[in-house]
């Protein structure tokens, strides 16, 4: 692990300033420091040195987890793969979850159709560029009349291809959006895309908004991980954990588990505070057949795990197994 970025967070305000300690933060890369950073530089009293992996290891969580076990880090930002965490380490921490709405860019030729649909401003036939077989059996159970393709990459791909006359519509990832208002459609954000698709242009295609598309399961969350014996590190990080946040780790990562690798990349998940303070689990599974499984339960914040295992067992009864 070798240091890559020091920062000192401002401290409390408070009649006598906290002394600021040094943190150390495990990441998978120093990319992923950024959101925490954020947080630490609203208040908290302590120096943050960020470490990341010199390479790139397969197994970025195990090395963190590692680190952590060993001494080298005082505490570790993983995603839900993260979990279960080994013997030894706690969870202290889940900060509140990152945009994760993603968005269908429109051609200029696309123009609203009279029938009442789903997706009523892409023409019968449509065809729709998505990064995910996920993504792709999402928009097919809405209209089973779009053409796919899979276009891997980032949003410039899917986009330049848009803007060459390949594709009617094309997925956009939260990375590459801003909402500037919640009641509205988001907005392509241009300080974020790649400067070549700036050149196309892009910025003035209609962008609709896709609430209901789930995510990858864990997507927008990072969860902060400490050794269980650090009582003050717990202590610390408790102040930047997010209750909605956490049960959503808590379930999703259990469904994710119980599914087992071999499905995971065709799942999407979404846990969300219910009004009256309960959980609400929601996941979609991509089948090799096209089509797509689509379940949720709900329950007690406290139960997050339960009921993440419980969900998982729904779709593997309703057909997932095979």
């Amino acid at each position: 692990m070798s240091a890559t970025l020091a920062r000192t967070a401002a401290p409390a305000r408070s009649a006598v300033p906290a002394p600021v300690v040094p943190l150390r933060i495990g990441v998978a890369g120093p990319e992923a420091a950024s959101p925490l950073l954020a947080a630490f530089g609203a208040g908290l009293p302590c120096r943050v040195i960020v470490h990341a992996p010199t390479g790139a290891p397969a197994d970025a969580a195990g090395a963190l987890h590692d680190a952590l076990r060993a001494e080298r880090i005082d505490c570790a930002v993983l995603g839900i793969d993260g979990l279960p965490l080994p013997a030894g380490l706690a969870l202290a921490a889940v900060p509140r979850r990152a945009e994760t709405r993603a968005a269908l860019v429109l051609a200029p030729s696309c123009r609203p159709e009279r029938r009442a649909r789903p997706l009523p401003s892409l023409p019968a036939g449509a065809r729709v560029a998505v990064r995910s077989a996920r993504q792709r059996a999402q928009l097919a159970s809405w209209r089973p009349d779009l053409r796919f393709g899979l276009v891997g990459g980032g949003d410039a791909e899917r986009l330049a291809r848009l803007r060459g006359g390949d594709f009617a519509a094309a997925l956009v990832g939260p990375a590459g959006l801003r909402h500037p208002d919640l009641a509205g459609p988001p907005l392509l954000d241009p300080s974020v895309l790649d400067p070549s698709v700036l050149d196309l242009p892009v910025l003035d295609l209609p962008v609709l908004d896709l609430p209901e598309l789930l995510p990858e399961a864990g997507a927008g969350l990072s969860l902060i991980a400490v050794r269980a014996g650090d009582a003050a590190t717990r202590a610390l990080l408790r102040r930047l954990d997010d209750a909605g946040a956490h049960a959503a780790a808590l379930a999703e990562a259990a469904l994710r588990e119980r599914l087992g690798p071999a499905l995971a990349g065709c799942l999407g998940a979404r846990a969300g505070l219910l009004p009256d303070g309960g959980l609400r689990l929601e996941a979609v599974l991509a089948l090799p057949s096209g089509g797509c499984l689509r379940r949720a339960v709900q329950g007690d914040v406290a139960e997050a795990a339960r009921l993440g295992a419980a969900l998982a067992a729904r779709l593997l009864d309703g057909g997932a197994r095979d």
